[in-house]
């Protein structure tokens, strides 16, 4: 707890911010053990969130806060839930509950900012864990980590994504903190594999790329989370 973060003490916009947000976060603290806030209700309803099981992506963004907010402060009441975070964490863990490519986020925001803070190692195991069912996700034919569904299942392809990309700190630390260098070449070859089929050459991107599961080969780029599909003539910037 004793590295902090500093503020320029000239922004006062910034440490207004700052105290507002901590100050929603010591309320919002013990309604958010185990289960945790996704999106908001309509506006109609009040723009209140409640707590979801922990089966989404988002569900380490609180636990992530309060370790920024424990980090910057040095109050360690920000950090008095830990235990249940990661007894959630846990638990999501032994189930398999939502596993995808998003382990990254949901453990790097959670498990591994414990384990900086606070140095436990329960934290720092769990999230060794999260990064070796992360690393279940690679195709070592294709060198890239799939986003969705059951590894290597798909109709009839699996897809990688760019937010995947935002994952990839989980392996990293991973590596550096066991010395394994297999997870931050796991993580490198998914990097340079996004780079070669999801970005075009005018540098706008695909969110998604069809991948073949049995021959590793790129097929064609698509967008989910929109309301047009868009294909490549030709698979990915270098072909395949």
């Amino acid at each position: 707890m004793s590295e902090r973060f500093t503020a320029p003490q000239d922004d006062a916009l910034y440490l207004q911010m700052c105290a507002e947000i901590e100050e929603k976060l010591r309320r919002a603290a013990p309604l958010y053990t185990r289960r945790y806030p996704h999106v908001s209700t309509l506006p109609a309803e009040g723009l209140r969130y409640t707590p979801e099981e922990n089966n989404l992506w988002t569900s380490s963004f609180l636990p992530g806060m309060m370790c920024l907010a424990a980090k910057r402060t040095g109050d360690a009441a920000f950090l008095q839930y830990k235990d249940d975070y990661l007894a959630s964490f846990k638990a999501r863990l032994d189930n398999r509950v939502g596993i995808s490519h998003d382990l990254g986020f949901l453990y790097t925001l959670s498990a591994v900012a414990l384990y900086k803070l606070t140095g436990d190692e329960e934290a720092r195991a769990l999230a060794l864990r999260a990064a070796d069912m992360l690393c279940e996700r690679y195709n070592e034919k294709g060198r890239y980590i799939q986003a969705w569904g059951e590894f290597n299942v798909g109709t009839p392809y699996v897809k990688i994504i760019v937010d995947t990309m935002l994952n990839l700190p989980l392996l990293f630390w991973a590596g550096e903190t066991t010395g394994n260098a297999r997870y931050a070449d796991i993580a490198t070859a998914h990097a340079h594999t996004c780079a070669d089929y999801l970005v075009r050459e005018d540098y706008s991107s695909f969110h998604t790329y069809l991948m073949d599961p049995a021959t590793g080969k790129a097929v064609e780029g698509r967008t989910h989370q929109a309301s047009t599909i868009t294909q490549l003539g030709r698979a990915g910037r270098h072909g395949s």
